[in-house]
């Protein structure tokens, strides 16, 4: 396999971890999250991966040729069959139903991470658990915003990747 593929998962999750980052700084400042500062903050993501990445092509040589095995090529399949019928909405996930979405929701109306209302006495045990992890109905949110609607089947096609 080639190395930039070999570095594609790595790469997607820290990606998705420097935007989170990122919305977590313009809560911190105290911005509310709007499509222009998503997109200003995707823009800028881009020029800092994109500047460091092209000086490095220039003197690295060329690396292998992508060459995939009977595993990648099951785990491709797997991977677009999942992202296939999220679009159609097949395979929501109950966490997305009950827990991501939810809040996610939530997070685009506030235009922020809403702690009041993960504060709610409502919202602990099974339900909308304020400790759940925020990363994914934070990415969530931001892609609403960006899009200016909020789109289930949007949103189920981030569970493949």
């Amino acid at each position: 396999m080639g190395r930039s593929l070999d570095r594609a998962p790595a790469a997607l999750t820290a990606g998705a971890l420097a935007f989170y980052a990122a919305l977590a700084l313009l809560q911190l400042l105290g911005i509310p999250w709007t499509r222009w500062t998503l997109l200003a903050i995707l823009a800028l993501l881009i020029l800092l991966i994109a500047l460091p990445r092209r000086a490095a092509s220039k003197t690295a040589s060329s690396g292998p040729s992508l060459a995939l095995g009977w595993g990648d090529a099951a785990a491709l399949v797997a991977v677009v069959a999942f992202a296939l019928v999220a679009v159609t909405l097949w395979v929501t996930t109950p966490d997305f139903v009950y827990h991501w979405g939810l809040k996610a929701e939530r997070f685009a109306l506030a235009r922020a991470i809403d702690f009041r209302f993960l504060a709610r006495p409502w919202n602990g045990g099974p339900g909308i658990h304020p400790d759940y992890p925020n990363l994914l109905p934070s990415l969530y949110a931001a892609t609403a915003l960006i899009a200016r609607r909020f789109d289930a089947q949007a949103h189920m096609t981030l569970s493949a990747a």
